[in-house]
């Protein structure tokens, strides 16, 4: 029977009961159903901030007074008909009811609420694979405190698979494209060679004029090599030292061997952060900073964790930077992530940031840019500001900017204004290039200060939280509770040092 979204009166014309303990039973449109036969369409869901998903309620008669209910409004909310909208970040259950002859049945089913990755990278990006052989490849979300759902797909699962979790499986020789995909739409991919096959004599790989390589250790780089430091740990044999490299085996499970660097190296100076080893059998990958705190077992939380970590040949593993951001890199470990295995470990290699002359402010004013909206009127333009008046609430000035600013590279964005009168309130907004449209179809803001009140003139400092990996685009100036005006001068960009 489709689905009903109706919500309806039950009106009993008649009750057929049989004799006898049979169930009592459903009547609609000239078919039965048992109580109890409801179903919903989904017991469990993942949805979007922002976005909805309709349950629909399968098997209930025509009659059926339908309600439903979410356990957290501020996380999702539930309308009448079974449409689920997500608020902000967290788990709920939703509770539908189905009421009809006199008999209620509770229908529940979970939803987890994602917040959107701006952006998706593919870790352990390996390029080249032999036949039979696999590599887990891991992934990084912007911000870290996405939870977005990650698909994986292969172009040709005849020449490699790959599953939910990102493991690539080698099946035949040829070219073949990995993607993961977020929930939100953002992706990555890598373009990946099988060599051999099963009835096949393998092709050898390509051992044209390689690329380029820069030297282990240029001037710009640290690079510490695990053979030249001492090894601790727990758990753990060093069975070779090589040329340039180290053989460890692990007893088993959560064993590990720690290095620790002659130096810490501050992560504020590092553009990239790589570490060179290759498995026989699963690793886990730490990276410890000095501030680390002591878990309850006393050992260092790190401040990065790779789990799962497996690749036979050896791989240059770059440590996504975004959990390291403003601290220092003391100690590297590596830990049998499921039981006994062994890795044979390079090096760590910090790409440093190339010196370079200080970069400048970057400030637009007002009065030189060319205004728009609605509901306002510039009554002056001075040497350094623009005066404008608002007609009412919610009316306001927008300025686009030459240029998006990348909030990457800024360390503080301050807007000097000030109000007519000391009553005077104005809202201030910062638009992002990656604004969506709210339901009048104008930008949604990426950050907002309501009620902002100053009869001299005042310097705004916006807080750079909310605009993490975005580009500002815009500044708008809007009138909060009444008619009122204010003077603007300028908004100022000052970059990271």
């Amino acid at each position: 029977m489709k689905s009903s979204k109706r919500v309806v009166k039950a009106v009993l014309s008649g009750a057929l009961v049989l004799a006898m303990g049979v169930t009592t039973l459903f009547t609609s449109a000239g078919t039965s159903y048992a109580a109890g036969e409801a179903k919903l369409n989904e017991s469990s869901r993942n949805i979007l901030t922002r976005q909805s998903f309709d349950f629909d309620v399968d098997g209930a008669p025509k009659d059926a007074v339908i309600t439903w209910e979410s356990s957290d409004d501020k996380i999702a909310t539930v309308d009448e008909n079974g449409v689920v909208t997500g608020i902000k970040k967290g788990n709920v259950t939703i509770t539908c009811k189905v009421t009809s002859a006199g008999e209620t049945q509770k229908l529940t089913a979970k939803a987890t609420i994602c917040k959107p990755a701006v952006k998706l990278e593919i870790k352990n990006k390996v390029k080249e694979m032999s036949y039979g052989e696999t590599v887990k490849f891991g992934t990084a979300l912007v911000p870290t405190t996405s939870n977005d759902v990650v698909t994986w797909t292969s172009s040709d699962s005849k020449v490699a698979t790959v599953d939910k979790n990102g493991k690539v499986k080698a099946v035949k020789e040829g070219k073949v494209t990995i993607t993961a995909t977020t929930m939100s739409g953002k992706t990555d991919s890598v373009v990946l060679n099988v060599y051999g096959g099963p009835d096949a004599t393998p092709t050898p790989k390509p051992t044209a004029t390689p690329k380029p390589q820069k030297p282990a250790a240029s001037s710009s780089d640290v690079v510490y090599n695990f053979k030249d430091l001492t090894p601790g740990g727990y758990g753990y044999e060093i069975t070779a030292t090589n040329k340039d490299s180290v053989d460890v085996a692990f007893n088993g499970q959560y064993q590990e061997v720690q290095y620790d660097l002659p130096k810490a190296v501050d992560m504020k100076d590092c553009e990239k952060l790589t570490i060179k080893l290759k498995t026989e059998g699963a690793v886990a990958i730490k990276v410890i900073t000095t501030d680390a705190a002591a878990d309850e077992w006393g050992n260092p939380t790190p401040a990065f964790i790779q789990w799962g970590f497996v690749a036979d040949s050896a791989t240059e593993f770059e440590v996504p930077l975004a959990d390291l951001a403003g601290k220092k890199v003391s100690r590297i470990t590596f830990m049998a992530n499921d039981g006994a295995c062994a890795a044979t470990v390079y090096n760590v290699n910090f790409d440093m940031k190339a010196t370079a002359p200080a970069a400048k402010d970057t400030k637009y004013s007002f009065k030189d840019i060319t205004p728009g909206g609605y509901g306002y009127e510039v009554t002056a333009t001075n040497k350094d500001s623009v005066d404008v008046a608002f007609s009412g609430q919610y009316q306001e000035v927008q300025f686009d900017l030459p240029a998006a600013v990348d909030m990457k590279n800024i360390e503080k964005m301050v807007i000097k204004l000030k109000g007519a009168t000391a009553t005077d309130a104005i809202a201030i907004k910062v638009i992002t290039t990656d604004a969506a449209a709210d339901e009048w179809g104008n930008p949604t803001p990426a950050f907002i200060q309501w009620g902002f009140v100053s009869e001299s003139v005042a310097e705004f400092e916006v807080p750079l939280a909310d605009l993490a990996g975005k580009k500002v685009s815009r500044i708008t100036f809007m009138a909060n509770d009444a008619a009122c005006a204010g003077t603007f001068y300028d908004v100022t960009f000052v970059p990271k040092k």
